[in-house]
């Protein structure tokens, strides 16, 4: 790794890295790395030449690496790697979109800001999936998290960077280096999804590992998946149909206007694909409640409980009732969340008063929020709305 300073970048007026390139740099792979723009990959700014050498200027990434967290804590737990992980699986996403794979993912490749962002470094090795490379070009990068087609020269694919992420994280949950094929069983307290995914992730065979980032991501924490529209309107009039017919005639009269009910109501909006998405992290009946209140807004893609339930699990949280902001982060990061709903209620003799507030993933700043008051009379549909209509 060349040498890497700190500057000054007096036409943008902001804080710049500036890494002094060694000679066997290759000018494609500056270019393949600014080819890939993603919140998780280090921006590339420019490339320019200063006293005879060569210098690439890119964002300034302040926090850690991943490298120097294990050093400092040995081992990194489950709940604060995970989050890490999914990061790093959009970043590979997005560049094998593009045509271009890392080639030396390890922990001093992947940095940690001080708001928990991870942006992954340095595609100094990168190469295009289209490009034939040599052998020696192919063996280059650190043994130690190689995968064995690497180690061979073979082409780079997709599957080569999820070995190097799954050997990355095997020596972050772990605290040892895999080397080659045989690494030592993961510790007794690493979970089991964390478990499995690291060890399909560092198959010797290619095609024994994910077939994609995005897929490796989904088996990490699977995205919401639900019925939507006519084929929901479909199961829920077969779901009522067989209750009524087990049922009493009486019954089948009720479910015939319940199911005549259900269709001539309004769709719920369905929120674009590229809407942010929300965590509800408030507890009881009228989390639930709020919760299916937003979603009906068409404002935000809405974090389903089943989602949240999960992150709860890997971060080892009973209940939402005992999440603190630091955890409700920590889960937003997880589900990937870009804005998370807080909130606490109180009830005195059946009334009740509640506190809601909208913050942002990543800063936890505060956009938006209302007071709910029994008094009120509101139904949550309107405090919903008037949420979405506030935000800052």
């Amino acid at each position: 790794m060349g040498l890497v300073y700190l500057a000054y970048d007096r036409v943008s007026r902001v804080s710049v890295a500036v890494k002094e390139l060694s000679d066997d740099f290759e000018l494609n792979t500056e270019l393949l790395a600014r080819q890939v723009s993603h919140p998780n990959i280090c921006r590339i700014n420019d490339l320019f030449c200063e006293n005879g050498k060569r210098l690439l200027s890119m964002e300034y990434v302040e926090g850690e690496t991943l490298r120097a967290r294990i050093e400092r804590q040995k081992r990194i737990p489950a709940v604060d790697l995970i989050p890490i992980a999914l990061q790093a699986l959009d970043a590979l996403a997005a560049a094998h979109a593009e045509g271009v794979v890392h080639c030396d993912i390890k922990p001093a490749n992947i940095m940690i800001t001080t708001t928990g962002k991870v942006k992954l470094m340095d595609f100094g090795l990168a190469r295009s999936l289209d490009a034939e490379s040599t052998h020696s070009e192919m063996a280059r990068g650190t043994p130690a998290y190689m995968p064995p087609e690497q180690r061979r020269g073979d082409p780079a694919t997709p599957q080569t960077d999820l070995y190097l992420l799954g050997a990355t994280l095997y020596h972050a949950v772990s605290g040892t280096i895999p080397y080659l094929d045989l690494p030592d069983p993961l510790p007794a307290d690493v979970p089991e999804l964390l478990r499995g995914f690291i060890l399909r992730c560092i198959q010797i065979k290619p095609e024994h590992r994910f077939p994609s980032a995005a897929t490796a991501r989904e088996a990490l924490f699977t995205p919401r998946r639900g019925l939507k529209g006519r084929a929901y309107e479909f199961a829920t009039v077969v779901l009522i149909a067989v209750l009524a017919v087990i049922g009493s005639y009486r019954s089948l009269s009720t479910v015939r206007n319940f199911v005549a009910q259900t269709l001539a109501a309004d769709p719920v909006p369905v929120a674009p694909p590229n809407a942010p998405t929300l965590a509800v992290l408030i507890d009881g009946t009228f989390g639930d409640q709020l919760q299916n209140a937003m979603a009906r807004q068409g404002h935000f893609r809405i974090v389903e409980r089943s989602q949240l339930n999960k992150a709860l699990v890997a971060l080892q949280v009973e209940s939402l009732a005992n999440v603190d902001s630091a955890t409700a982060q920590k889960a937003g990061a997880i589900l990937g969340a870009k804005y998370l709903m807080l909130g606490s209620s109180v009830t005195v003799n059946d009334r009740m008063t509640a506190q809601i507030r909208i913050v942002r993933t990543e800063t936890l700043e505060h956009v938006g929020g209302s007071v709910v008051d029994d008094r009120d009379a509101r139904k949550t549909n309107e405090i919903a709305k008037e949420l979405v209509e506030n935000l800052q």
